[in-house]
């Protein structure tokens, strides 16, 4: 049975049958006082006792400060065990109620000092950056309106009655700032693991709110004496106790394992919407109760006016945050527009010489031709092949025929002129456009090309070569041409018959070949 407990089925299965009996024995045989107290303490005290088995043993698996962190939640778990058995020895061997001030109040109240002392020794263990000012803001904010309920209603009735003990009227106050504390621990925890996107700390914060819960329900009841031991306030704190022993199952079964250095951190401007609409909620209650009573001599005012200048701060780091938000969106935005630029430009660069690809000379084609349809310009189109490349490819390698196109690339560009275009059309063969450029002209430019590659010494280490290419001229007409496929054939054509001729040499379109008829 006992290791049972100690995995997640077992855990669960023990949780609902004790829930189950307690309900059961309460509806059986409420008609019995006796009977009736004295099972459901029975069964609340079997209830205590189950989670101390799973403690152990995730402290016997966890090392290092992780282990002291379930030493601490075990040893709250303990104290608040002893309280209430010492609760039951007073009602059910003893037959009278427990004395207050007295030994179970001791470890009641050290149930939530030691718990939280285990969070915050968790807390300041395991993150590496501090949560945000903001958000310690929120749960402060929820905390003080909290606060504010808590004098209201649970505080100030304690001075109001005749206790003369000093030590009353501290035991007294101390169960609800311990619990406001422990409240500020649990929205703590609450914000922490849901910025995280992490459901580690899931048993805790519902069992730790449920305690919470009921232990101000348990207040409320008690300053208007109507409190009645053995009820569903006794079946809530043992299932509060309950689910934050559940934490030890999952740790047991490796589900919430705490690394030793955890590298994922919070983002600290992240919005919380929960803690935002809590306070707002808790805002209302405070309202409805100063509309209700206006009394300024009480110390809730004065704190609602310390709230009001938290939200004034936490409104304006909303604001400058929304403002770095923007400023952020926009650098972002214009790094955005440059990558674009830089992968428009790469996409129409030839990967190996740099030049214009076969994607950017046909957009430089289509701008050439709306320019002519607009200004009534015609323009020169040269198609460009190295002469023999495949010889060049078969004796040197492919390494070096690549440089080829490369240094070609440079030796074309160089002998342009400002408005000419020249790029890679794809394998050997280069395209140059000459805007404005008759035929006349354009073979002229060709021939200069074709002369600056023959002359040109091809370099490289021990391997030097000397390169020809034959050029293709076309015209461009806008009475004929309606795009740009007419114009590449003609050109093509011409490159074809300056091949034919014996290649190195420039044709242009209806050039006849010496000898042709």
């Amino acid at each position: 049975m006992l290791k049972q407990l100690g995995t997640k089925e077992g855990y669960i299965r023990f949780m609902l049958l004790s829930g189950s009996l307690f309900l059961f024995w309460f509806l059986l045989f409420q008609q019995n006082r006796p009977l009736w107290i004295t099972g459901v303490n029975l069964i609340s005290l079997i209830g205590y006792l189950a989670p101390i088995v799973p403690y152990i043993q995730a402290i016997h698996q966890s090392e290092g400060w992780e282990k002291t962190f379930w030493r601490l939640l075990l040893t709250a778990h303990c104290s608040y065990t002893i309280g209430e058995s010492s609760w039951m020895f007073y009602e059910l061997v003893l037959g009278r109620e427990a004395p207050f001030p007295g030994l179970p109040d001791i470890f009641y109240l050290l149930f939530p000092i030691i718990f939280i002392i285990g969070l915050v020794f968790e807390f300041y263990s395991n993150f590496n950056k501090f949560i945000g000012f903001r958000f310690l803001l929120d749960i402060l904010l929820v905390v003080l309106l909290a606060t504010i309920l808590s004098i209201r209603y649970l505080i100030e009735p304690i001075f109001r009655e005749e206790i003369v003990s000093p030590m009353a009227i501290f035991i007294s106050v101390s169960y609800p700032v311990t619990d406001l504390a422990l409240l500020f621990a649990v929205l703590f925890l609450f914000g922490k693991a849901s910025l995280k996107r992490g459901n580690r700390y899931g048993p805790i914060i519902v069992g730790a709110a449920l305690f919470f819960l009921t232990d101000t329900y348990y207040m409320l009841m008690n300053g208007q004496d109507a409190f009645v031991s053995g009820g569903l306030a006794d079946l809530c704190w043992m299932i509060s106790l309950q689910l934050i022993g559940l934490s030890a199952v999952f740790r047991i079964a490796g589900q919430n394992k705490i690394p030793a250095e955890e590298s994922k951190d919070i983002h600290p401007s992240k919005e919380n919407h929960f803690l935002v609409y809590l306070s707002y909620g808790l805002m209302i209650l405070v309202v409805t109760n100063f509309l209700l009573d206006s009394e300024l001599n009480r110390p809730g005012p004065w704190l609602f006016v310390l709230v009001m200048v938290l939200l004034l701060m936490r409104q304006k780091l909303t604001l400058a945050d929304n403002r770095d938000l923007v400023q952020a969106l926009e650098k972002k935005n214009q790094e955005l527009h440059q990558v674009n630029q830089l992968v428009q430009r790469d996409a129409k660069c030839d990967f190996l010489t740099g030049l214009q690809n076969r994607r950017g000379l046909e957009e430089m084609l289509d701008g050439a031709i709306r320019r002519t349809e607009e200004e009534g310009q015609a323009f020169a189109l040269l198609i460009i092949d190295v002469d023999w490349f495949k010889q060049v490819n078969d004796r040197y390698g492919h390494d070096f025929g690549d440089w080829v196109l490369v240094e070609l690339g440079s030796v074309l560009k160089g002998m342009t002129r400002a408005g000419e275009m020249i790029g890679r059309y794809g394998g050997e063969e280069f395209m140059g456009i000459l805007p404005g450029t008759g035929l006349a002209e354009g073979i002229l430019v060709a021939e200069r090309l074709r002369k600056a590659v023959e002359e040109h010494c091809f370099r490289k280490e021990e391997k030097e070569l000397s390169l020809t290419v034959s050029i293709g001229v076309s015209l461009y007409r806008l009475e004929e041409d309606r795009n740009g496929l007419m114009v590449k054939k003609r050109a093509d054509r011409a490159l074809y018959r300056a091949k034919a001729a014996g290649r190195n040499r420039v044709m242009a379109e209806g050039q006849e070949i010496e000898g042709e008829s």
